[in-house]
């Protein structure tokens, strides 16, 4: 199994990306975060980062629409897929606010 594997299969990113995508549901059904807006993340540890990935519409968000990135942004898992443009306002976040948990 590699890194990624393990990260994609560890229960604190299965627990995320659960969260994050019901959480994503949740404010769509509302009308807060219509179709593809908005994106939402958590941080898994130090270095990665749970994050919905781009072109995800809410109200059908599951979690395979959760992806993992690293603390610059760069996509670690799974393989092909790509982050949002908006990726790097979360990742400054989790940089300049360590205590940043979601």
């Amino acid at each position: 199994m590699n890194s990624a594997d393990q990260i994609l299969s560890s229960p604190r990113f299965v627990q995320l990306a659960q969260d994050l995508a019901r959480t994503g549901r949740f404010l769509a059904e509302k009308g807060w975060s219509p179709a593809t807006s908005s994106n939402y993340s958590a941080k898994i540890d130090t270095d990665s980062i749970a994050i919905s990935r781009t072109g995800v519409d809410k109200y059908e968000m599951t979690e395979k629409d959760v992806i993992v990135v690293g603390r610059s942004g760069e996509v670690l898992a799974p393989s092909g897929e790509r982050s949002s443009a908006e990726t790097l306002i979360h990742t400054t976040i989790y940089n300049c606010v360590p205590a940043a948990e979601a």
